[in-house]
């Protein structure tokens, strides 16, 4: 309640309303449903958000009751976060994806898309995309796409024209104008190199030396970071555990400094599995 004292005695006014403003706070990841609270911003506390997993997978061959007879009709069913897993088997298509899935096979040697060399055997063009598992074969290119967060792992790819089509990307670095971006885009490409197989690893590590020195050069921090895990990923493939700690724990204590306190748990853990 709250009063008025004038000349002629008390007035009160009653309900006065009263602003209340809040954060409206999200969070969100790959595979899970995001959530939302809304937080009163005179109250500085901590939140504990619980993810629910979206975990919905859709397969392709096998003997199941519900089960796509093409991989293009299950990732076209498929949402943001699923898992399409294919059974071993020749699938004569051409595969476009996009959403952010991951694309699984049974076993690389015997779960296999053919492109029937009229395009490309997979075309990507969604972020979060992992491809792993295939043996990718007799498309113009097996598998096209921009790198933003998209992951090959463990796949087989010939008799293809080209294997990843790197042509697009190396030219936007080319004729990239932005400083800033530079490093992020080298990355990006050595990314791709190091997981396509273990005959690109030289390349992969001229790229991922032009992105450490770009983000240095530039002030990207946080993209420093990224590179120095990136290249310890390279030398733990080669075997050099040794420089592949000294590049994590300068990961690790870049983004100590960005406040990035997940990246490090991440990469704390990594760096404990080697010995």
């Amino acid at each position: 309640m709250y009063n008025i004292t004038d000349s002629d005695g008390f007035y009160y006014i009653e309900d006065v309303p009263i602003v209340d403003c809040y954060w409206n706070v999200s969070a969100s990841k790959k595979g899970y449903d995001t959530s939302w609270v809304e937080i009163p911003i005179d109250i500085n506390s901590t939140y504990n958000f619980v993810l629910t997993t979206l975990n919905n997978t859709l397969f392709v061959g096998g003997n199941g009751p519900n089960n796509y007879s093409r991989i293009q009709d299950a990732v076209d069913n498929a949402s943001d976060g699923d898992t399409v897993y294919v059974y071993n088997g020749i699938y004569y298509e051409n595969v476009g994806i996009r959403k952010s899935i991951d694309l699984v096979g049974e076993d690389r040697n015997s779960t296999i898309i053919d492109g029937l060399n009229k395009s490309s055997a997979i075309n990507v063009g969604a972020q979060w995309v992992t491809i792993e598992k295939f043996t990718i074969g007799n498309g113009t290119i097996g598998i096209e796409g921009w790198c933003n967060n998209f992951t090959i792992s463990s796949n087989i790819i010939v008799n293809n024209e080209k294997g990843i089509k790197l042509d697009d990307l190396v030219t936007s670095y080319d004729n990239n104008k932005v400083k800033m971006f530079a490093g992020w885009m080298s990355n990006c490409i050595g990314d791709i190199l190091l997981k396509i197989d273990n005959q690109h690893i030289s390349e992969a590590e001229d790229w991922i030396q032009k992105a450490i020195e770009s983000n240095k050069r530039n002030g990207m921090m946080w993209y420093l970071a990224k590179d120095y895990a990136l290249y310890a990923e390279l030398f733990n493939r080669k075997g050099d555990l040794s420089r592949a700690k000294e590049n994590l724990s300068k990961a690790i204590d870049i983004f100590k400094e960005c406040g990035a306190d997940g990246w490090v748990e991440k990469y704390e853990k990594e760096l404990a599995t080697f010995s």
